[in-house]
């Protein structure tokens, strides 16, 4: 599945709330997909995004870190038959940091304290991530 369209015309109908192609409202929306049980391919959802009349993957990408909604489908034999994925879309950051960039900020910019006995500086950097995957 590359384009909208092969999205649109799958060979077993969506689940509900699963609508197949891309709900935007201008600030955020959804990516809805079906795979043959494998995790989103980022590539594919670029080409998927890349096909749309008013969106592109150089403005839009899926957030990662929220948690997708997933529906699983099996047939009568309890074979898995698809997995359908409703991605969060968010408008594409262009904020990178580099590390060492901002530790030296930090380094460069402090006026010097006169403090009595040792002084510390403490900088936390996290990522943090609630929930488990995989």
């Amino acid at each position: 599945m590359s384009t909208l369209d092969d999205l649109k015309h799958l060979p077993t109908p969506a689940p509900v709330g699963f609508n197949p192609g891309i709900e935007w409202d201008g600030h955020t929306g959804h990516l809805t997909m079906a795979t043959k049980g494998e995790t989103p391919n980022p590539e594919k959802i670029n080409q998927v995004l890349d096909s749309s009349p008013f969106l592109d993957s150089q403005s839009v990408e899926v957030d990662w870190s929220s948690r997708p909604k997933v529906s699983i489908q099996h047939d009568d034999a309890g074979q898995l038959r698809q997995v359908w994925y409703k991605l969060t879309l968010r408008p594409k950051s262009d904020r990178t940091v580099n590390v060492q960039e901002l530790i030296d900020r930090i380094y460069d910019d402090v006026d010097p304290v006169s403090l009595d006995g040792d002084v510390w500086r403490t900088i936390q950097v996290g990522d943090t991530h609630i929930g488990k995957s995989g």
